[in-house]
């Protein structure tokens, strides 16, 4: 009889050890998730990290990036040149555009958009120049070290890295009047070693990372190297 008791004390004490350690481990699990809900851009640490050095210019201008090799495109990576002929029109941008499951981390600032007019007439002749700006989203740029998580606008759609869009207005070839419009920004212009955030929806977890990139505006786009976790 004594012997059964000690065998239940000793099955009770294995039942409560094994317990502790499931609930242990599910309090491991949960602080795991807290962990991996930022990264911080430039840092691979605890993270799949890949260098890429692909470079986009006018011959290759555009690159299509599969994260996290699911077989699903997440961003495309764009630059692009177009001159009108016989026109002063030009459209010159970098660009960068999300897929279905993934977004960036965007930033408001502003784009600067020159106007020029000038009209000739045999009586009357003038010429004015005018500069505003407008609000526009763009890729938020990241330093080294900056926290990469859910705070922040995060967006799917597709946003100019830089752009020089020019157009002009004239309303008949011997016309007197002459409108010309630039819409200029240049905000990752000319940046070496900046990051791009991002992140990825998968099944129940969301994957976040950075693009390292290196720019000469209107020549290439250098993504050097992306991590994510």
């Amino acid at each position: 009889m004594k012997k059964k008791i000690v065998l239940y004390i000793l099955f009770l004490g294995i039942i409560c050890l094994t317990d502790c350690k499931k609930h242990d481990n599910e309090a491991s699990c949960s602080f795991d998730h807290k962990k991996w809900t930022f990264i911080e851009a430039g840092n691979s640490s605890n993270a799949i990290s890949l260098e890429t050095n692909d470079t986009i210019d006018q011959i290759h201008n555009n690159l299509a990036l599969d994260i996290n090799n699911d077989s699903n495109m997440d961003m495309e990576l764009i630059s692009e040149r177009e001159w009108f002929l016989g026109q002063s029109k030009f459209n010159i941008n970098g660009r960068v555009k999300t897929f279905k499951n993934c977004e960036i981390l965007v930033d408001t600032t502003l784009q600067k958009i020159i106007k020029t007019v000038d009209y000739h007439y045999p009586d009357t002749s003038f010429h004015y120049t005018s500069t505003i700006y407008s609000k526009v989203q763009t890729p938020k740029i990241l330093e080294y070290g900056n926290k990469i998580g859910n705070n922040g606008i995060w967006q799917n759609d597709e946003y100019g890295l830089y752009f020089s869009y020019s157009k002009d207005k004239v309303i008949s070839i011997n016309s007197p009047y002459y409108e010309f419009e630039n819409k200029y920004y240049d905000g990752w212009g000319n940046l070496a070693n900046k990051y791009l955030g991002f992140r990825i929806f998968i099944e129940q977890d969301t994957l976040y990372g950075w693009v390292k990139i290196n720019i000469k505006p209107y020549n290439w786009i250098n993504i050097e190297e992306i991590s994510y976790r």
